[in-house]
């Protein structure tokens, strides 16, 4: 792991400028300098030592007018040897590139700085020179570095000359550009695969957040929602869902960037079927796992949350285990006499008549509901024991299933819900 500062040169005869940098949390200055590169490096190279890098891609009429000395027909320092005459230890190389007039040339520039990236390095990089397509360029670049080399984005900077006022530009701090997009990815991430992997490691990365915490309080909510859904722990499903949802309303009041705020409406957004009743709340859990490919998931908790439906119908504590296995036992045992009744049954019966009564005293109850439980155990057997069943489902057939048997208890417990 080293950290590593990239930067293109450009070729242009450069006017000496004052660049500085005014944040919440730095303030810096130059005295007036011809490369913006002396700036950025002083700004963010002081501190690093030889097992770090200065990279400077440079084509070959930009390493000759502004690399070398004396380029333009002047007698002045090239870039070379003034960041050479800075008090950073770093290695500095330079680094040939073509002049990205085609995509061949681009693809080229593009392989040169991942080829230049090793794994797990941490990049500054000044965007201030080029062609317009380069910090398009490079930003791709990056964020491909991050997935295939593990790389971590420390700052990316621009010095707008453009900008200046006299012999003064301002240094722009574009990081929370690639913090907007890492936060994109991982609430996308949450989103589509359940995955909070990403936003907790945002959330603990000091890079943004309010002194309350309530970023990391977010990103540990949704921590502990997808892996309670992942691990089928019911009881925990509204809970958790009603204190992520508080936790993002706070964080939407608060002085988040603006960024962050939208994306939270969105994950919001995404919690919205989850209403605080542990028994809907049990089918938007399993449409969530059926979203996020949690298959096997999926199955368990739709057939509990079923028997939480039948448990409740009966007037008992669905929370309670022995009320959960009397409800599943009586189902088993609809059409049996008494006497074939097994543990813990046999010395409840008075509940399991109950359940019976409810079974059979609705119209469509127990037919329906003895259809659905079936299926949903069949399934929910099949998966738990890898498919070494009598009739194996094929791999293909359990989405579709689930999708369909979600809709068939969402449908029975709406019209049964009141009778």
């Amino acid at each position: 792991m080293a950290r590593v500062f990239m930067s293109v040169l450009g070729a242009s005869n450069y006017e000496p400028c004052a660049y500085f940098l005014e944040s919440e949390n730095r303030s810096f200055a130059t005295e007036p300098v011809r490369f913006v590169q002396e700036a950025t490096v002083t700004l963010n190279c002081l501190d690093w030592t030889r097992n770090d890098r200065i990279l400077i891609f440079t084509t070959d009429k930009a390493f000759e007018n502004n690399w070398l000395d004396n380029g333009h027909g002047g007698n002045y320092a090239g870039l070379q040897r003034r960041l050479a005459g800075l008090p950073v230890s770093a290695t500095i190389l330079a680094k040939r590139i073509p002049d990205g007039k085609d995509r061949d040339q681009i693809q080229t520039i593009f392989e040169t700085m991942i080829d230049n990236l090793y794994p797990e390095d941490d990049v500054v990089f000044d965007i201030t020179h080029g062609f317009r397509s380069l910090p398009m360029l490079a930003m791709v670049a990056l964020n491909y570095a991050k997935v295939l080399k593990g790389v971590r984005i420390l700052g990316i900077f621009y010095g707008a000359y453009e900008a200046r006022i006299g012999d003064r530009a301002p240094i722009f701090d574009l990081t929370p550009f690639d913090d907007a997009l890492n936060w994109a990815l991982a609430v996308d991430r949450f989103l589509l695969s359940g995955d909070a992997t990403l936003a907790s490691e945002l959330a603990n990365s000091g890079r943004i957040g309010t002194e309350d915490g309530s970023v990391i309080t977010i990103a540990r909510k949704m921590k502990e929602f997808t892996e309670d859904l992942a691990t089928c722990r019911g009881l925990n499903f509204s809970r958790n869902a009603r204190e992520l949802r508080a936790s993002i309303g706070e964080c939407k009041r608060s002085d988040l960037p603006l960024y962050v705020r939208h994306l939270l409406e969105h994950l919001d957004e995404g919690l919205t079927r989850f209403e605080g009743n542990e028994i809907s709340d049990g089918i938007a859990a399993a449409r969530w796992c059926l979203d996020h490919h949690l298959i096997q998931q999926g199955f368990t908790i739709l057939q509990e949350t079923l028997i939480s439906h039948l448990v409740v119908k009966c007037g008992m504590d669905h929370r309670q285990s022995l009320s959960r296995q009397l409800a599943s036992q009586a189902v088993h045992c609809l059409n049996k006499q008494e006497e074939e009744w097994k543990s813990p049954a046999s010395e409840n019966k008075s509940e399991i008549r109950k359940f019976h009564k409810v079974l059979r005293d609705i119209p469509r109850f127990e037919k329906s509901f003895k259809a659905i439980y079936a299926k949903l155990g069949n399934f929910r057997n099949d998966i738990d024991h890898s498919g070494f069943v009598d009739k194996p489902s094929n791999s293909s057939e359990f989405e579709v299933r689930l999708e369909k048997l979600i809709r068939d208890v969402t449908e029975f417990i709406q019209s049964t819900a009141s009778e």
